[in-house]
C-alpha cells in the first residue's frame, strides 16, 4: 500500500509542470501587441519628415494632434483635425460689365468743321485730344473744329465717331457741306478756303505726320523738338519704316496724281 501511493506520487506531475509561471502568457502577449504597435507605428512616421519640410512652406495643412494620436486615429477610423492655413488669401472682386470703361475713336481721325460737317483727314494718328483739336484749328483757324475716328479705314468717315461714341452722321451739320453752302463758315474768311501753314513753323507736328510739299509727300520724322524745323526732318515715305506699307502706296498715287 504504501508502495503503491510512492509511485502514484512519481507518476503525479508537480504543480506547475509543463505550464508558464503565472503572468508569463499575458505578458508575452502585450509584448507582442506593443511590438506591432511600435512597427506600424514607425511606417505610419516615416513620410512625415518629408510632410513636415511642406508644411513648413505652406504646402500642406498641419495637423493639430500628435502623430500618435493620429495613428491611433487612423487606426480605428477617426479623422485628424487640420488648423486652418496661416497663408493669406487674394480676393478678387471682378467688376459689373456696366462700369467697365469704353473706348471711343482712336486710329484713323479726322478733323470736321461743326459749322457744316466738312472734314479733312487728321495727319498722323488720332491721340490726345487737345493736341488733335490744335493739329485740326492749324489748318482751319477760322472755324470750330471737332475730331472723329475709326479703326476700320475701309469705312472712312461713315464709321467715324466722337470720343463720345457718337457717330459722325449724328452731329448736328454732318453731311451739310454737301448741300448747301453756310454762310461765315470758312476755314480761312473765304468761302470754302483753307488756310495755309508752313510745315517748317507748325507747332502741332509729330512724329509720323505727313504732309504735302513742293518735292511731294514727306513724313515727319520728329527729330528737332519744336518750329522752326529743318528740311532734314521730313523724310520720303520709304524711308520711314514705321509707316504702313498702304499708306505708302497712298502717298505714292497722291504724288504722282499731283505731277
Amino acid at each position: 500500500m504504501a508502495e503503491r501511493s510512492e509511485q502514484g506520487a512519481r507518476q503525479a506531475p508537480k504543480l506547475g509542470e509543463g505550464e508558464p509561471p503565472s503572468g508569463r502568457g499575458r505578458d508575452d502577449g502585450l509584448l507582442a501587441l506593443i511590438a506591432a504597435l511600435a512597427l506600424g507605428l514607425a511606417l505610419a512616421l516615416a513620410p512625415l519628415g518629408g510632410e513636415a519640410k511642406a508644411q513648413s512652406r505652406g504646402m500642406f495643412p498641419s495637423h493639430s494632434g500628435s502623430p500618435l494620436t493620429d495613428f491611433f486615429s487612423a487606426l480605428f477610423g477617426g479623422r485628424p483635425s487640420y488648423r486652418s492655413s496661416d497663408q493669406p488669401r487674394i480676393l478678387v472682386t471682378p467688376r459689373p460689365l456696366d462700369v467697365m470703361p469704353s473706348y471711343s475713336g482712336g486710329g484713323h481721325g479726322f478733323c470736321v468743321r461743326t459749322c457744316d460737317g466738312r472734314y479733312f483727314p487728321l495727319p498722323g494718328r488720332a491721340g490726345v485730344e487737345k493736341s488733335d483739336i490744335a493739329q485740326c484749328a492749324a489748318f482751319c483757324p477760322a472755324a470750330k473744329m471737332t475730331v472723329v475716328s475709326t479703326s476700320d479705314p475701309a469705312r472712312g468717315i461713315d464709321g467715324a465717331v466722337t470720343r463720345e461714341g457718337k457717330p459722325y452722321s449724328e452731329l448736328p451739320n454732318a453731311y451739310v457741306y454737301r448741300q448747301r453752302l453756310v454762310e461765315g463758315c470758312t476755314c480761312n474768311g473765304k468761302v470754302g478756303g483753307l488756310t495755309h501753314v508752313d510745315v517748317m513753323e507748325d507747332p502741332t507736328l509729330k512724329r509720323g505726320d505727313v504732309v504735302m510739299t513742293r518735292e511731294g509727300s514727306r513724313v515727319f520724322t520728329g527729330k528737332t523738338k519744336g518750329p522752326p524745323y529743318r528740311t532734314a526732318d521730313f523724310v520720303e515715305p520709304s524711308r520711314f519704316p514705321e509707316l504702313p506699307r498702304s499708306m505708302r502706296a497712298r502717298l505714292d498715287e497722291l504724288t504722282v496724281a499731283s505731277r
